[in-house]
C-alpha cells in the first residue's frame, strides 16, 4: 500500500522564493493607494465596462451597457468580472442596511464603489502571485 509519506517523499518540492523586503514593501504601498480618494484621471474602461454592469445587476440600477455585453449579441463573457467584481458587490447590498443603522456609514457611496472592488481585485492579484512564489 502506497502511504502518504511516501508519495511526499516521491514528489520534489522546491524551495520557496524569498521575495526582497523591498517588494513587500511596494505590496504594502500598492494597499495604501488602493484605498486613496481618487482626485485624478479615471479610465473610462475601468467603470462603464465592468463595475457599472455589475452593479446595475446587483443593485437593479437601470445602466447604460456597453456594446460588449449588449444581451443580444454579447462579444464579451461577464463571468469574469462577475467574479471578480461581484463578491465585494454583493457584500456592500448586504452589509449596507447595517452600516447605514449602527455606523452611519453608506457603503453605496461612489468612494466605497470604487475603493472595496479595487481592494478585492488586488487580493486577487496578491493571491496569485503567493501561489505562483511557492
Amino acid at each position: 500500500m502506497f502511504l502518504k509519506s511516501d508519495l511526499f517523499k516521491a514528489i520534489a518540492f522546491k524551495n520557496p522564493v524569498k521575495l526582497p523586503l523591498s517588494y513587500w514593501l511596494l505590496v504594502g504601498i500598492r494597499f495604501v493607494l488602493t484605498l486613496l480618494p481618487q482626485s485624478g484621471y479615471i479610465h473610462p474602461d475601468e467603470f462603464f465596462q465592468n463595475v457599472e454592469v455589475i452593479a446595475g445587476d446587483i443593485f437593479t440600477i437601470d445602466v447604460a451597457r456597453t456594446w460588449e455585453f449588449n444581451p443580444k449579441f454579447p462579444i464579451r463573457n461577464i463571468l469574469v468580472p462577475k467574479l471578480i467584481l461581484g463578491p465585494p458587490l454583493h457584500l456592500i447590498h448586504i452589509a449596507n442596511p447595517y452600516t447605514k443603522y449602527y455606523l452611519n456609514i453608506d457603503l453605496r457611496s461612489p468612494y466605497f464603489l470604487l475603493t472595496i472592488p479595487r481592494y478585492r481585485k488586488f487580493k486577487v492579484i496578491l493571491g496569485q502571485l503567493g501561489s505562483d512564489s511557492s
